[in-house]
């Protein structure tokens, strides 16, 4: 087994006796290596090659946290979207149709490893932009037709989407009060004008907004375009 050198105990690869663990409940191989990837926000992800092929192995810090969205939940909702035709990766899951492992406060999901290279926003052209604002929408409508079902329990999931009105209400105080100011800057004008711009935006899309709750967030470690193998997976 290969771990990575020169990391610190905190940012090493699991534990072997829960990499073990982890290896039996998925039935995915023996292991050659497990690399700490140097991309996420929120858990520690990890690039794991064994003899039955190469996975992502995401570690949920805090383990399984019920306050918002279980995570079992979660992984119900993203094998339905799959199923809905969305470009997801849904995890593995075990005999007993498990997607989770949970070894004391520790939580472990196992991904199929998805090649492609991370683009950061000005890396995108003009059209990619659009596909990808398009797929955003697309997965927006469909989280909240999944989530409107019954999945599963959905504890905690008390935030609401945006009010139109009340944002509207906002952007209108936000430049009126850029413009109280005796010398305005540059930065007064363009935040303005980006404002009117929202403005525009929302007198077209209000009615697409969700029922009931805004979910997931957008950035540049989550798209991941198919292309040549990358240095790290989210």
């Amino acid at each position: 087994m290969i771990y990575d050198a020169g990391v610190p105990l905190g940012l090493a690869p699991p534990q072997r006796r829960d990499l073990r663990s982890i290896l039996r409940r998925f039935d995915i191989g023996d292991p050659r290596t497990c690399t700490r990837l140097n991309r996420g926000l929120l858990n520690r992800g990890y690039h794991l090659v064994t003899t039955r092929g190469r996975f992502f192995l995401k570690h949920h810090l805090g383990g399984d946290d019920q306050s918002v969205l279980p995570v079992e939940t979660a992984h119900r909702v993203v094998a339905a979207l799959r199923r809905d035709g969305l470009p997801v990766c849904p995890p593995l899951t075990d005999r007993d149709g498990k997607s989770v492992l949970s070894l004391g406060n520790r939580s472990y999901a196992v991904h199929p490893w998805v090649a492609g290279r991370h683009l950061e926003g000005a890396a995108l052209t003009l059209h990619e932009a659009h596909r990808l604002g398009a797929l955003l929408g697309r997965l927006h409508l469909a989280l909240e037709r999944r989530l409107s079902r019954p999945l599963g329990p959905l504890p905690g999931l008390g935030l609401e989407a945006a009010d139109p009105e009340r944002t509207r209400r906002t952007a209108g105080e936000l430049i009126a009060r850029s413009r109280e100011s005796g010398r305005r800057t540059d930065f007064d004008l363009l935040a303005e004008r980006r404002l009117r711009e929202r403005l525009v935006l929302l007198d077209r899309h209000a009615g697409d907004r969700p029922d009931r709750h805004a979910v997931g967030a957008a950035d540049p470690s989550r798209p991941l375009p198919e292309g040549p193998e990358p240095e790290h997976r989210p």
